[in-house]
């Protein structure tokens, strides 16, 4: 499947990133349907209320490393599951029963050395 960004439905000269109000979007916040988030960016809300991005890694990177985005850059995301309620390990037991789906957050964990 191709992702199929909505165009801009205005972008001023010199339109940035960290500046919204240099460009409006085709679909305005509040309109979206499930259809128009079909597409979107997927995160899971972890311990403690933090979010972990199970899809989308290299485009939110990208975000961030772009000259006028960076780590304080809003973005919208699609959240999939709130598991705020789950101690870690519980949330990391959940994220295992789901392995073929969040791939990226198992990564994360070996790395990081977490039960």
């Amino acid at each position: 499947m191709k992702l199929q960004i909505p165009p801009a439905v205005s972008v001023e000269p010199g339109a940035r990133l960290d500046d919204p109000g240099s460009f409006t979007c085709e679909l305005p916040r509040g309109e979206e349907t499930s259809d128009s988030t079909a597409a979107v960016k997927t995160a899971v809300i972890g311990p403690g209320g933090e979010p972990y991005l199970t899809d989308g890694h290299h485009t939110l990177t990208s975000f961030a490393e772009t000259p006028d985005g960076g780590q304080n850059m809003h973005v919208r995301l699609r959240v999939v599951a709130n598991l705020s309620a789950l101690s870690p390990d519980e949330f990391w037991a959940e994220m295992q029963r789901h392995a073929g789906k969040l791939a990226y957050l198992l990564e994360y964990k070996r790395a990081h050395g977490i039960s």
